[in-house]
């Protein structure tokens, strides 16, 4: 491993623009421009690599750049848009997962283990899974805070707790590791899961077989519907709530659309003080919950995960299920939506206050609006 310096940065440079495809399309005043563009984005980024890895990026940053790139007027200019802008390619041109900062965030720490070998993120950018971070985060929620528990009811809370092994009937729902694909509805995800396994848990088990659908809450909830979202490009757990209890979800049954919809008895409530968030799990079932996701989160496997370096990739929302304490470190225990090839089989453990992933924490109650039946025809699951 190496530290990156703008002297060596300079050779490789040299060595790469000799490339003769390179030296077709740049003039070496483009060259020097699009070398102090590239230093400064590796240094701004603060990380470290190897020099196979390094050589790696710059090839794939400079074919992105040669394919963004058009002339107007005899110089070369960047296309703007999705595929453009030099930050942009930076981040699509590097790899989510190196070796060297597997290996670096395992030597820094000895609170959780960051492995390179994750499938979710094999073949990924950078720039793809801040995609996946779709959560506009916004500070303390909009949505009321639940009024608060009688200091008696709090202080006999258990010192761990898992909602798989607490609500039985509904363990393989709030177990469940969906996955959101490349799309940023995060949001989505998190507040649907959440919603489905409460239904479970207040329908005692009775319904357990589809989890409503996160695919109609990214797409309907939307501005024009009074939410503050935008689908695949990301919003809010709050206003998911709130367009439960007045829209209602769908579950992917084969019924029209009108007679399978769950509402919540209202727009839901926020929490921010951590054994209110305990009691919450214990009486009602799992939590949404929303943090910001820095570049060495995706390298998780097991442990319970600290912030120790690397950029801001975005704000995600998931689903609390429980705690613990593991080497003397309190900790959350968390589905994610990245499915079970990622992480602790679809799960991980982060220390408490990490991230703000406790400060923006919602749930809703489901409404008892409906009959639950196991009979009837298989549904067809809607994500």
């Amino acid at each position: 491993m190496l530290s990156l310096s703008r002297f060596l940065l300079a050779l490789i440079l040299d060595v790469l623009f000799n490339d003769s495809r390179t030296a077709n399309s740049l003039n070496v005043s483009a060259m020097l421009e699009l070398e102090e563009d590239f230093d400064y984005l590796l240094a701004d980024s603060g990380m470290q690599y190897s020099l196979e890895e390094l050589t790696q990026h710059r090839e794939d940053f400079l074919a992105a750049h040669r394919a963004a790139t058009k002339e107007v007027d005899g110089k070369p200019i960047v296309a703007s848009g999705p595929s453009g802008g030099l930050t942009r390619l930076f981040w699509k041109s590097r790899p989510m997962l190196i070796k060297s900062l597997a290996d670096a965030l395992n030597r820094d720490q000895k609170s959780w283990v960051a492995s390179f070998e994750q499938e979710r993120f094999k073949g990924a950018s950078v720039s793809d899974v801040k995609t996946l971070c779709g959560t506009i985060l916004n500070g303390p929620s909009k949505l009321p805070k639940k009024s608060p528990s009688y200091p008696s009811d709090l202080k006999d809370l258990p010192d761990s707790f898992d909602a798989r092994e607490h609500f039985k009937n509904c363990s393989h729902v709030i177990g469940h590791a969906r996955d959101q694909s490349t799309c940023g509805s995060c949001w989505a995800f998190a507040t649907s899961e959440a919603f489905s396994d409460r239904l479970c848990i207040r329908s005692g088990g009775q319904y357990d077989m589809v989890p409503l659908s996160a695919g109609h809450t990214a797409a309907c909830c939307s501005e024009a519907e009074g939410c503050f979202s935008f689908g695949c490009d990301g919003g809010q757990p709050d206003s998911a709530w709130r367009w439960f209890s007045e829209h209602g979800v769908v579950s992917g049954y084969i019924n029209a659309i009108h007679s399978d919809r769950h509402y919540t008895e209202d727009e839901g409530y926020s929490l921010d003080q951590v054994d209110e968030i305990k009691k919450e799990i214990i009486d009602n079932g799992p939590v949404a919950a929303a943090f910001t996701v820095y570049e060495d989160f995706p390298y998780y496997k097991s442990g319970v995960y600290k912030h120790v370096r690397g950029s801001e990739l975005g704000g995600h929302a998931v689903k609390i299920i429980g705690w613990g304490v593991e080497q003397n470190e309190q900790y959350w225990l968390v589905m994610n939506s990245w499915n079970v090839n990622w992480g602790d089989k679809g799960t991980f453990k982060i220390a408490f206050g990490e991230c703000g992933i406790d400060s923006e924490v919602t749930a809703g109650v489901p409404r008892d609006n409906k009959k639950f039946s196991r009979g009837g025809a298989q549904p067809e699951i809607m994500l």
